[in-house]
């Protein structure tokens, strides 16, 4: 008993004993008071060079105590990602807070009532993305007020957040009566009120309400806060909630513990604003050139690409690379031209190396006419020479895809015989290394991906990875390819629903078990316009496995890719246009509200 109050007195006084050392003040910026009726709240406002005037905002809640120069020590990393960053006093939360310094008023629900003012500011000012950062009793009063902005708070970061807060003083005052008119506690006067409006509180009733992506951070010697207490905090929340146990770090994190605690920020913050929506449109050229002519959902003609991106919210494209195709089709300069639409409307570029003359996929990896007869070390050579030769084109163009794939569905290997899997795993890991090293030299900066079919089996992913990483090959991303029609094809048994849950699992799964991100390279649904039903059902799951994967996966998932959506129906079954070549119901699983 007398060790949890001791605990509980030492929560209060925590972040005045924080380890990191106060930032000194940035440029950029501003001391910004804020109303919240009758209390006024002091802060500064950061606004980095690269921030966009309706940008990212991070709001930063200090602990007991504390004051609004903690919150200093995020600009570095925040302002590299564009945030505009917030950090201010807690009127009446600290002897030394500039909004009010009389802590006999102190309230937790008054500072959740100022974070919440916070928020509305910013709205008002046009900011939609906002994520609340709050450190020990700060990050109480964040996950309180999360709970309550569930739709205007975007991610929460939880640092050893104090949760226990209402717990600890009522072992201290088991009775409302017990309360005393003034607690003082390290030279810091309570009045009766902060301990009476939380004396039948229970954070862990209230914080699970808050459905977005959540970061907890604490270390695994924190003597203040216990650390069950994250881990049950991560349980309340939605799958994929993170929890990063810093070994050996107490309350209040040291410099090298702090940066940890960054690179996890970083980490978090990219994976959600940065979540990427794109297509494949490989057949878009060939389509152009037999006369079609694209609408949106009013019937207005519209360029293809610009409609995925300002109807879509597309971001990406993806095109694949055939090594001496027929006809021209799908070969480096075909890439070359789309590549260069591609980046006149701003957009980011995914190239897809399928080491073939035409498709490679889990049934066939043939290889190219001009490889044929090879050596191995010949075959490894001939594939870094072509792709160094395709990147070397995009370069000197001016064009830098931010992905590269080195394989398309490598599930059973690529470039078969020589690189079967099963026949010869190591040939087959010596390939996937090729391609890497190949692309790091053309663009050291470029994500190189593995990119395997069904997303849903986690044991193909297993084998297959375990495998290339065995025998000495690399990736920095994993690519999988989500098809629900697919795998129900010959398998009754089986639901849509059911396979992407599976996928969304699987992504976690890898990310945690390989440590790299993960992203959905292919998804398509059934278009059927005699039964606009299935449309709209395609809709459904597209939607989810964007939320899901935005949402669920320890922010792991760094977007999600149609295969094709342009496609017509008569031919390839899961596009998402019609047969005027206009977009269906299915495309709307793309619109997420800002």
């Amino acid at each position: 008993m007398m060790k949890k109050i001791f605990i509980s007195l030492l929560l209060l006084l925590a972040f005045t004993a924080a380890a990191q050392a106060q930032a000194p003040k940035a440029q950029n910026t501003k001391e910004l008071w804020i109303e919240n009726g009758s209390r006024r709240i002091f802060g500064e406002l950061f606004t980095p060079q690269n921030a966009k005037a309706n940008g990212p905002v991070a709001i930063i809640a200090h602990g007991f105590n504390g004051t609004f120069d903690f919150g200093r020590n995020y600009f570095d990393v925040l302002g590299r990602k564009g945030y505009h960053c917030y950090t201010f006093d807690f009127p009446c939360g600290s002897v030394r807070s500039r909004s009010d310094n009389n802590t006999l008023n102190m309230s937790i629900l008054d500072e959740v009532s100022d974070v919440k003012a916070i928020v509305n500011h910013f709205r008002k000012q046009g900011h939609q993305h906002i994520v609340l950062i709050g450190e020990s009793q700060g990050g109480l009063v964040s996950a309180l007020t999360a709970a309550e902005l569930k739709d205007e708070v975007s991610q929460l970061v939880l640092v050893f957040p104090a949760l226990c807060i209402p717990d600890n003083w009522r072992q201290r005052y088991p009775r409302v009566e017990d309360i005393q008119d003034v607690t003082e506690l390290w030279g810091v006067k309570m009045g009766r009120r902060f301990f009476e409006e939380i004396h039948e509180m229970s954070a862990f009733d209230i914080i699970g309400r808050y459905r977005g992506p959540v970061l907890i951070v604490q270390g695994d010697a924190d003597r203040v806060v216990s650390l069950d207490d994250s881990r049950r905090a991560q349980q309340l929340y939605r799958p994929g909630t993170r929890l990063h146990i810093i070994p050996g770090a107490g309350h209040g994190f040291k410099p090298n513990e702090f940066q940890q605690e960054m690179e996890q920020l970083e980490q978090f913050l990219q994976a959600d604003y940065d979540f990427v929506k794109g297509a494949d449109v490989g057949f878009l050229t060939g389509q152009e050139r037999r006369g079609v002519v694209f609408h949106d959902r009013n019937g207005r003609e519209r360029e293809c690409l610009e409609l995925l991106k300002n109807d879509y919210q597309m971001s990406a494209i993806r095109m694949r690379v055939w090594v001496n195709p027929r006809g021209g089709d799908c070969d480096k300069f075909a890439l070359l031209a789309m590549a260069k639409r591609v980046k006149a409307l701003g957009m980011d570029l995914m190239v897809d190396f399928h080491y073939a003359d035409s498709w490679a996929d889990p049934a066939k990896q043939p290889i190219p006419k001009a490889w044929q007869g090879h050596s191995f070390e010949q075959m490894k050579q001939d594939l870094r020479d072509h792709t160094v030769e395709v990147l070397s084109l995009l370069k000197d163009n001016g064009i830098a895809p931010r992905w590269v794939q080195v394989g398309n569905e490598t599930a059973n290997g690529l470039l078969w015989p020589m690189g079967h899997i099963e026949q010869n795993p190591e040939q087959y890991a010596g390939f996937i290394r090729a391609g890497y090293d190949a692309v790091k030299e053309v663009f050291p900066e470029a994500v190189v991906i593995v990119h395997l079919d069904r997303g849903h089996k986690q044991s193909l992913y297993d084998w297959n990875l375990d495998t290339v990483l065995k025998y000495g090959g690399k990736f920095d991303m994993i690519g999988m390819s989500l098809y629900p029609y697919w795998a129900m094809e010959g398998h009754p048994e089986l639901n849509a629903d059911d396979i992407i849950t599976d996928c969304i699992a699987n992504i976690r799964h890898c990310s945690e078990k390989y440590g790299c991100d993960v992203m959905i390279v292919e998804t398509g649904f059934e278009v059927d316009e005699q039964h606009p039903e299935k449309m709209e059902e395609g809709r459904r799951q597209l939607e989810r496995v964007i939320r899901e994967a935005r949402r669920d996966t320890n922010s792991r998932c760094r977007g999600v890719f149609y295969w094709e959506p342009q496609c017509l129906p008569g031919g390839y079954k899961l596009g998402a246009f019609n047969s005027k070549a206009a977009p269906t119901a299915i495309m709307e699983g793309f619109v997420e509200k800002q």
